[in-house]
């Protein structure tokens, strides 16, 4: 599935567009516009995941620094 859809975001600028800007043959309607959509969300979801790396990376941080001040240690 991901690997066709990558082949179609490639070769889906070059195929031929009707007059109202529509493939000439798209699959079933709204192809393209479900290929978009699908791009959208995988940058997100890549974005979803950076966001959840650096708060995990926060919360480990929070995490060692209570543990250091349980210890009575000051930072």
């Amino acid at each position: 599935m991901k690997f066709s859809y990558k082949v179609w975001l490639a070769v889906g600028l070059i195929l031929p567009l009707n007059k109202e800007g529509k493939l000439v043959f798209e699959p079933y309607k709204g192809f393209m516009a479900d290929l978009h959509e699908l791009k959208y969300l995988e940058n997100e979801m890549r974005n979803g995941r950076q966001l959840k790396s650096a708060v995990d990376s926060l919360e480990f941080k929070i995490m060692g620094n209570t543990m250091k001040w349980k210890q009575g240690e000051r930072w």
